[in-house]
């Protein structure tokens, strides 16, 4: 079993992250290894045709094609504007610490290599708790007047998080011997 879990809709509120933030810390699921890595935190609602929700967002001219019959489900305004800075945060966090995500996943999943896989399980708990910390730096900033972080940055969160995501890289790197995968190896390394 994998949760779901829908972070943002065009109505979330800076309130409505601090709980869901809250909820997450008193998870039991979550507090399971495997359920936290695979919990998006980038993950936002779908209006998808035919819908109540995707009526009420074209009513509200919320839709950006402002067609019900639109195949972009998710190309929506947020009303708030720092949840919608806050969502394509972690959007682009979520594509930029994938790779390093995969290859964490691929040496705990290697059968040919049973001691390796025990040692990739603590990068997979690292990285966990290095999005998880990042969505509380995203609540306290959505919950400031103005977004604090430029989003159009290379890296939109605080640089902290950039040298533990390298980290964390370099180490599920080391573990993996570089020699197997240089695509891999490249793509992780230029997070």
């Amino acid at each position: 079993m994998n949760p779901g879990f829908i972070m943002f809709d065009a109505h979330t509120t800076p309130g409505e992250m601090e709980q869901n933030l809250e909820f997450l810390r008193r998870c039991t699921v979550f507090r399971r290894i495997f359920y936290k890595i695979e919990l998006r935190f980038a993950q936002k609602m779908i209006p998808y045709i035919g819908t109540a929700i995707r009526e009420r967002y074209a009513e509200e001219r919320l839709l950006h094609s402002g067609d019900l019959l639109s195949e972009a489900y998710d190309d929506y305004t947020f009303v708030d504007p720092r949840i919608e800075a806050a969502c394509r945060v972690m959007q682009r966090w979520e594509r930029a610490s994938s790779p390093v995500r995969w290859l964490c996943w691929n040496l705990a999943l290697d059968r040919t290599d049973p001691e390796r896989g025990a040692r990739a399980l603590p990068l997979i708990e690292e990285l966990a708790h290095l999005t998880f910390r990042l969505y509380e730096a995203e609540v306290e900033a959505a919950g400031q007047p103005v977004f604090p972080w430029d989003v159009e940055a290379a890296s939109p969160w605080p640089g902290r998080f950039d040298g533990e995501l390298t980290e964390l890289a370099r180490k599920a790197l080391q573990l993996h011997n570089q020699q197997a995968q240089p695509d891999l190896v490249h793509a992780a390394a230029s997070v």
